[in-house]
């Protein structure tokens, strides 16, 4: 699984990097993002629902943890 901290990054900014990373790095599979921006609760699940990607929110505290695979 790799990991994708976008930690300290404010709303817009989580989501443009990871579709970034995501452009950049197309064969990874299982990914676990790391964020603190309370409105990544509410746009990365709308995001990987769109993408067809399925998806866990495997922690809130000390940060947003969310297990995604493609």
């Amino acid at each position: 699984m790799h990991k994708v901290n976008l930690i300290g990054l404010k709303c817009p900014m989580p989501l443009i990097k990871f579709k970034k990373f995501l452009a950049e790095n197309p064969d990874l599979l299982d990914l676990e993002v790391h964020v603190d921006d309370p409105g990544a609760i509410k746009d990365f699940p709308v995001f990987c629902k769109r993408l067809g990607f399925s998806f866990e929110v495997a922690a809130i505290e000390p940060h947003i943890i969310i297990k995604i695979n493609k």
